[in-house]
């Protein structure tokens, strides 16, 4: 549990301009809208029992790999509201405090109108956890907090050290809430220094991401990116929702968090960038986080490179399931497919995944796409089979690609490193499809790049 550090002077103003109110008390009744003068959040206080996002049943998926359990809310805790200044120290809005009830449940009222980003504290004796609550509070309406825990901690944790960096400009909160797991959350309540290495790290990954983007191969300009990055705001925005409503149903949890990832997907298509271009720039970003998260030595990195391989795989499952589509694969394949999708995503479930591990789940779910592909392409089978081989085997594009990506001492260099990669796949389709349309050759080059890269 994270101890009382930064923000012990948030409850000393609040106890001078705030209102004590043990329980939510006839006012603040969280089933009637709340007054037209007022704002009001609600959520639960999850502490300790990370199963929020981690958290179903055996076997069910959960979004960081933990196996999913439902939520216990924490009882008695007191909670109130703050607000991320830019030295990434937090300050009292003013805002009453309130208690959770047996389930951990709180509804804050505050006269803030129009502001997004606050931060919701909550104590219990000497124990305090955060969650940043990305919604606008508007008066007269309700705005959802995720669930108040070990996990929405670290990410805010980690937003404060790139806030406080001044890199919130090219470090979204959603980017921080993608990849702190429970696992990492948990570290950075040992280790001081460990949310400071995140924040450097994601500074490095976004900034290789947009450089990506903005190549020859993204083709992305500002406005493009302007419409992505609000994207995930609103994504953001409805999963924390979603998070609230499904804090003890974790099959919501999974659909939510699916959703989430499947609305910026959307974003990239809907501004003409592709399906195709979403997968490699998050691949391109995750890739960057793990080579320069590496090379500061930190010991947290096989946590880190969980969580990003669980990323990888919700970008590249759902970017190949709309290209068979696109190209009108048979149910059947594309049944397959999804299936082969959904065990890759259950094998990485676990906090304990090794990297062998990890990289053998993602190549049984490529084996299932590249036969996909093929019958699919009916035409190009020993083509499309041959092309896998020069890819895949000694001294193809994807072996080039890990022997640069381990000798690389930069990690700005990674973004680069890509584009000869997926430049050598298609190359290779066009040398082998000669006669193929434009559209096969795409589809094949597109598609194998995105099952061949992982475990480079």
């Amino acid at each position: 549990m994270r101890k009382q550090v930064r923000i012990a002077a948030v409850w000393t103003t609040t106890l001078l301009v705030g209102l004590w109110t043990p329980g939510c008390g006839d006012d603040d009744d969280p089933s009637e809208p709340p007054g037209s003068s007022v704002a009001r959040i609600e959520g639960t206080v999850t502490g300790d029992d990370t199963a929020g996002r981690n958290g179903a049943e055996t076997g069910e998926l959960g979004t960081t790999g933990s196996p999913l359990a439902r939520a216990a809310g924490v009882e008695g805790a007191v909670v109130t509201l703050a607000r991320l200044q830019a030295d990434g120290e937090f300050e009292a809005t003013g805002a009453a405090e309130v208690m959770t009830d047996v389930d951990g449940h709180f509804a804050i009222e505050t006269d803030i109108d129009g502001e997004s980003g606050l931060v919701v504290v909550a104590r219990k004796e000497n124990d305090e956890w955060w969650a940043r609550v990305s919604g606008s509070l508007e008066h007269g309406e309700v705005t959802a907090c995720p669930p108040v825990g070990v996990e929405s901690t670290g990410e805010a944790e980690v937003f404060a050290h790139v806030v406080a960096a001044g890199h919130d400009e090219a470090v979204s909160y959603p980017m921080v809430q993608t990849y702190v797991d429970a696992s990492l959350a948990a570290g950075v309540a040992e280790e001081p220094d460990l949310a400071t290495d995140l924040a450097a790290t994601f500074e490095a990954a976004a900034g290789a991401r947009v450089d990506w983007l903005t190549g020859p191969l993204g083709a992305a300009d500002a406005a493009d990116l302007a419409v992505v990055s609000a994207a995930e705001a609103e994504a953001q925005v409805r999963l924390e929702s979603a998070l609230f409503a499904a804090v003890d149903d974790p099959v919501g949890v999974e659909a939510a968090v699916a959703t989430y990832f499947a609305s910026v997907a959307d974003a990239y298509v809907s501004t003409g960038l592709g399906i195709d271009v979403y997968a490699r720039a998050t691949e391109v970003n995750a890739r960057t986080a793990l080579s320069f998260f590496g090379a500061r030595g930190t010991a947290w990195g096989a946590a880190l490179l969980r969580q990003a391989a669980r990323v990888r795989a919700r970008s590249t499952t759902n970017a190949i399931a709309v290209q068979f589509a696109a190209v009108g694969a048979s149910e059947e394949v594309r049944g397959a497919v999804a299936e082969a999708a959904a065990s890759l995503l259950l094998a990485l479930q676990a906090d304990t995944a090794t990297e062998s591990e990890i990289d053998a789940a993602f190549d049984v779910y490529h084996d299932e796409v590249v036969a996909g592909l093929r019958g699919s392409l009916v035409a190009w089978d020993a083509e499309i089979a041959a092309i896998d081989v020069a890819v895949n085997g000694p001294g193809g594009a994807r072996s080039n690609l890990e022997t640069a990506l381990v000798l690389a001492l930069d990690p700005s260099l990674v973004a680069g490193m890509y584009d000869t990669y997926f430049l050598a796949v298609e190359a290779a389709a066009e040398a082998v499809m000669t006669t193929a349309t434009e559209a096969e050759i795409d589809l094949t080059a597109e598609v194998l790049a995105l099952a061949s890269v992982y475990g480079a």
